[in-house]
This record gives C-alpha cells, structure tokens and sequence, in this order.
C-alpha cells in the first residue's frame, strides 16, 4: 500500500520593498503603501481619508489621526535619513503631499 501524496502548492507573495536613490531601503508595508499612495499624487494633498483607507480603515469607522502622524512621521525620518529628494508636507485638517524638492 503506497501513500499518494499531496502537492503542496507554495504561493510566495512578497512584501512590497521601498527603493530610494536605488538602494533598498527596509521600510514596513504601512510605510510603502502610503508612499505609494502619496507618489500617485505627487505634488498634490493626498486627503486623511484616501491615506486612511489605504492602509484598510474602511471609511465607516475613522483612524485616529495620531496613529497616520505617527506613521508619517516615520516616513519623513526614512526620507531624511536617505537623502531622498522629497519632502513631507502637511495641509492642516486636510491631508497629506510628498514633493518633490526643487533643483
């Protein structure tokens, strides 16, 4: 009697990295799904509720603002840290832009 065994199918499904300058930069998923959905925009306020839903707060039940400041604020220390040539602004009880800085 011969046991049949099953295929195991592996689905890999790799976490999205964050390059700037080039070099891979270690950045949580969160980070990179703002800065994504802030690149999109570039140059334009990205509003609390577009970042909000983009981390999967559904718009019926709000994220605490503090919570994207605090994940903000860590993007903008990523960017400092690795000369990347954008800036972090705030519009207040608006949103969120990332800019490019100027030549």
């Amino acid at each position: 009697m011969t046991r049949k065994r099953k295929l195991r199918v592996a689905l890999r499904i790799r976490k999205p990295a964050l390059f700037i300058n080039g070099h891979r930069v270690h950045a949580s998923t969160r980070h990179v799904a703002l800065l994504a959905c802030l690149r999109e925009d570039l140059g334009r306020v990205v509003p609390y509720e577009r970042l909000c839903s983009c981390l999967g707060h559904d718009s019926k039940r709000r994220m605490p603002k503090h919570l994207l400041r605090q994940y903000m604020t860590g993007i903008k220390h990523t960017l400092a840290a690795h000369d990347a040539p954008y800036v972090l602004t705030v519009a207040q009880n608006v949103g969120y832009a990332l800019c490019k800085v100027a030549d």
